[in-house]
Order: structure tokens, then sequence, then C-alpha cells
């Protein structure tokens, strides 16, 4: 599995309050938000819970199947919420943090996706790159009930209101489903940073034009950047050799 991962802090942003991890077979992104360094600890703590007990879990099982890789996917997901959650509620200065988290585990050809907030995870297959993770927003489910259009999300002034996430309430309601991976899928995980600089049909033509998946990242970056680079920006670019 080769992927390529990166951060930026953006243009304006005086901390990166993003977080992400990545070792060959788990990938995830976090974005943080609350005030002070509260973001930065939430994003964190949700990745290092997440990873620690998803893969606590799985040493209890000999050949899980898909059913039990997902089903210890959102276990894991509600400890880091959990673990999240307790800190903000017993420390003054981490009160209200929050942190939205998108996690990708690669086995056996099956991408096995967890997901809470508007982080991001795309397919690209062949010419067409979908959107396979759906935005814990109130735009998100404006879009989704056909009440605006896709143009309309992109640049709506409330598109940042999240109506789901990580930390902010004791339980979380987060999204669990696999699919198959086909040969050359490239996957791009990502936080908001890239996505609210860069339309669908931007992102795909960046990819489309790309030498690997270093360059890719790369040309992600700076052009969400030269669109405005107004939060931090992070990504993980996935391919099976």
């Amino acid at each position: 599995m080769d992927y390529y991962k990166a951060t930026d802090i953006g243009n304006f942003r005086q901390t990166n309050e993003d977080f992400l991890f990545s070792d060959g077979k788990l990938f995830v992104v976090a974005d943080g938000m609350g005030g002070h360094n509260a973001g930065e600890v939430a994003s964190r703590k949700a990745t290092e819970v997440f990873k620690s007990d998803f893969y606590q879990y799985l040493e209890n099982e000999i050949d899980p199947d898909p059913k039990t890789i997902e089903k210890v996917m959102g276990l894991s997901i509600d400890s880091a919420n959990n673990s999240v959650y307790k800190d903000s509620i017993s420390d003054p200065s981490l009160s209200g943090m929050g942190t939205t988290l998108t996690v990708c585990y690669i086995v056996k050809q099956t991408a096995y996706v967890g997901h809470a907030g508007d982080s991001r995870l795309y397919l690209k297959r062949g010419k067409e790159l979908r959107l396979k993770t759906r935005d814990h927003t109130l735009v998100g489910e404006l879009y989704r009930n056909g009440k605006i259009s896709a143009e309309q999300a992109f640049s709506h002034p409330k598109k940042n209101i999240l109506t789901n996430v990580i930390g902010n309430t004791e339980h979380i309601n987060s999204d669990v489903f696999s699919f198959e991976l086909e040969p050359k899928d490239v996957l791009l995980l990502c936080t908001d940073g890239l996505n609210a600089m860069l339309t669908d049909k931007q992102i795909n033509k960046i990819m489309e034009n790309s030498r690997s998946l270093e360059d890719m990242g790369q040309k992600l970056i700076r052009q969400a950047k030269k669109k405005g680079g107004l939060d931090n920006i992070t990504l993980i670019l996935i391919q099976d050799e």
C-alpha cells in the first residue's frame, strides 16, 4: 500500500488543530475545535484513543469477518468520543472542545470507514471522484434533503455548523461502512481546510493531472492555499501498489 500524508497550517491560523495518523493499514484525519489549544488536544486525543482501542479489540479476534471489524470500529469511535468528552467536562480550559474523526482501515482489498463530523473520504476510480462520507453539518443535511444544490452547499455561509462531532456529547452517532477496492483506486482523506477551498471538480482535476501521490498532495495543498487557505489543511492519499 502506497500512501502520502501531509498537513499545513494554512494562511491565517496561528496553530494547527488538525491531526493525522497512518501506518499503512489504518489511516486517520481529525479536525479539532475549541478555545486556546483545546482543538489540538481533542484531535490528538481522539486519534490516539481510537487507534489504541481499535488495535486492542482486533488483537482478540482471529481472522475477524467484516461485521466484526465494523463493530470494532464503531466501539473505538465511541471510546474516542467518551475520552474527549470526559476531558472537556473535567478540565475548564478544555470546555467545549471537540473534533471530527474520519478513519479508514484497509485489509484484503476492503476499505472499512468510520466517520463523525465534516472531514471527508473520497474514492477516485478512473476519471470519477466519489464522496464516500456524508458531512455531519446543517448544510450537509439540507443538500441531502434536496433543499440546496451542491454549488449552494459549497458557498453556504453556515456550512461549518456541525451536527455531529466527537467530544461534544456523551454519546456519538457515527457512520461505519465498508466497500471493496479495485486496482488503481485512490483514496483521499481530508479535513475541510481542503474541500472548503476547492470544489470536488477542482480536486478531481488536480488528481487527474498529478504524477504521483506526493505530487498530488502537494498540488492540492498549494491550490487550497491559493484559493484562500482559511483553515488548516490535512490530507492522506492512499493507493494499492
